[in-house]
């Protein structure tokens, strides 16, 4: 079946960018583009992390600046460490071919992230780079998302220790017709700044990327 690639990037509290698709052989997809959050203040909780579930492993994020947990069977690239970890840079190839996609069209798209891991097949998780303003709305980010073939967005709520948080579940249209599961995360990851975290499933069930993105808010700490 025929996966999407949806171009990664971030914006403005008082505006919102659309995120891009483009077709590709069977794989994974990155993740829609950041839509706009809006500044606000909250207070931000104290709570302790809880204990990793089975199967998970705590990572920590460059840009970000954040740890997190992800399933164990994911492989991670950091995308700062590319140009100078011979070890990553062997990956990329591997995971461009999983994505249906060229080396350098998967430089490109590491390039604007902060993370990437995938498993064998296909299934993955992403974070952009930290996005300016805090207090996400499903109002804000939903359109955007049904540009880029997104259907059955539903919305709620949680909290991380660092502050609120939004979830964001769909079913995103493969040029194949077919569609696949997907999740964003809208996590407040300081005073100013959120989190964006994109859950894709491949053969990863919708019920299994909601348990993932609930484990990933309750890990949330600041590295």
């Amino acid at each position: 079946m025929a996966a999407i690639l949806a171009v990664a990037g971030c914006s403005a509290p008082s505006g919102g960018t659309t995120p891009t698709t483009s077709a590709a052989s069977p794989a994974a997809t990155s993740p829609a583009e950041t839509p706009a959050v809006t500044a606000q203040t909250t207070t931000q909780p104290t709570t302790a992390a809880p204990a990793l579930p089975d199967g998970y492993t705590m990572v920590t994020t460059t840009q970000n600046q954040l740890k997190l947990a992800l399933p164990s069977s994911l492989t991670l690239i950091d995308p700062s460490n590319l140009k100078s970890d011979l070890t990553e840079q062997q990956l990329v190839p591997d995971m461009a071919q999983r994505l249906g996609i060229t080396v350098d069209q998967m430089n490109q798209q590491l390039d604007g992230l902060d993370l990437f891991a995938m498993d064998d097949f296909g299934n993955n998780i992403n974070l952009v780079p930290p996005v300016a303003g805090i207090g996400a709305k499903e109002s804000n980010i939903a359109p955007g998302l049904e540009n880029v073939g997104a259907v059955g967005i539903t919305s709620r709520t949680s909290t991380s220790q660092l502050g609120p948080v939004l979830i964001l579940s769909y079913q995103i249209a493969l040029a194949d017709g077919t569609s696949t599961p997907q999740s964003q995360i809208y996590a407040q990851s300081s005073a100013s700044t959120t989190a964006v975290v994109t859950i894709t499933g491949l053969t990863w069930t919708p019920d299994q990327i909601s348990q993932m993105a609930d484990v990933i808010v309750a890990s949330l700490e600041k590295a």
